[in-house]
């Protein structure tokens, strides 16, 4: 998936994103959807993979990056939520 698609898909997770929302590339972003969807995404660092583990409902996603690490489980959400409709 592109970086365009994972920042759509993670947009219509967040809900009511910002003009301009790129948490691929904005720290603060990344916090506000992280902090937004608290309750279906857990991020942490593995000591057994040695990367960034996010959590969901949907799966597990691993990445070296903390950032793209959330943004992908938050694109694997927005996406069912598109698949649902």
């Amino acid at each position: 998936m592109t970086d365009e698609y994972l920042t759509a898909f993670a947009a219509k997770a967040y809900g009511d994103a910002p003009p301009g929302f790129s948490p691929l590339t904005d720290d603060g972003d990344t916090l506000r959807l992280e902090v937004a969807l608290k309750y279906q995404i857990s991020v942490r660092w593995s000591l057994v993979w040695k990367k960034w583990v996010a959590e969901t409902n949907e799966g597990v996603i691993r990445d070296d990056d903390r950032k793209r690490c959330s943004v992908r489980a938050a694109a694997a959400i927005g996406s069912a939520m598109v698949d649902k409709l």
